[in-house]
């Protein structure tokens, strides 16, 4: 008997063997696309100019090359507004304390507004507007 149970052993760990002789490697994940998620609710009475602010920033994105926002204009629910910026360099833009596309914006919106206190001027105006706001980060799968 005790033949018997050493032969199982025996067998069970040199079943085993390859499986423990196999070493885990690193492996990055190019199948997801990531971006930052960010939802607005907005104060009272600030939909006009908060539109104009909002087309001053597109516009300056625009003429910076950074990738346009998808933006949800809400009709329920908590939030007003969620705009969805496609994170260029993926997780990597938030080890950044101003990414690459950040500083591009600024300098495409100073150049329109007449100059960097100008530029920052106008984001403060944007975040005068803003009641409340939550910012996620999250991805998508890349088609295959």
């Amino acid at each position: 008997m005790k033949h018997l149970l050493l032969s199982a052993v025996t067998a069970a760990l040199m079943a085993t063997t390859p499986l423990i002789a196999q070493e885990m490697k690193a492996e990055t994940r190019n199948d997801l696309s990531y971006m930052r998620v960010e939802m607005y609710k907005f104060k009272p009475g600030t939909g006009m100019r908060r539109a104009e602010i909002e087309a001053k920033f597109m516009a300056a994105g625009k003429a910076a090359g950074t990738p346009e926002p998808t933006i949800i204009h809400n009709e329920t629910g908590a939030w007003d507004a969620i705009y969805v910026f496609p994170l260029r360099e993926g997780l990597k833009e938030l080890e950044y304390r101003t990414s690459p596309t950040d500083a591009a914006f600024m300098n495409a919106l100073a150049k329109s507004e007449g100059g960097m206190d100008k530029a920052k001027a106008l984001r403060k105006e944007w975040n005068d507007t803003v009641e409340n706001e939550l910012d996620n980060i999250g991805h998508v799968h890349k088609p295959k």
